[in-house]
C-alpha cells in the first residue's frame, strides 16, 4: 500500500515521526520501519522498494484474508493519511511518503 502525508498540514505527526527532510520515503511493516536514504532517482527508489517487498515477504507468509485485503487496498492507489488515521498503517506493509507541497523534490 502507498500513502502520502502532507507535513504542512500534519506538522505534529511529521515531527513525531522524526521527518526532517522532504520527501522522506518510509517502508513500514507493523512495528518495523525503514527510511530510504538514497537520492530521489526513480531507478534507485524502485530498486529499494522492490528490496523492501522481498524482505517483508520473507519475514512472514500472509494468511489469505490479509492478501485479499492488500489486493483491495492496492486498487485504491495512494492513500492520503492524516494524524487521525496514521495508526491504520500499523498493520500490513506501507510505503509512506512524507511531503511538503512547497518542496520541489
Amino acid at each position: 500500500r502507498f500513502s502520502r502525508i502532507d507535513c504542512d498540514t500534519e506538522a505534529e505527526l511529521c515531527n513525531k515521526q522524526r521527518v526532517s527532510g522532504f520527501p522522506t520515503l518510509r517502508f513500514k511493516s507493523g512495528p518495523m520501519e525503514r527510511d530510504y536514504e538514497g537520492q530521489p532517482v526513480l531507478g534507485e527508489v524502485s530498486t529499494w522498494i522492490a528490496a523492501q517487498v522481498v524482505s517483508a515477504a520473507r519475514m512472514a507468509i500472509q494468511p489469505p484474508q490479509q492478501q485479499q485485503q492488500q489486493e483491495q487496498d492496492a486498487a485504491s492507489k495512494v492513500r492520503v493519511l492524516t494524524s487521525a488515521d496514521y495508526a491504520s498503517s500499523a498493520t500490513g506493509e506501507w510505503f509512506i511518503e512524507f511531503i511538503a507541497p512547497w518542496c520541489g523534490h
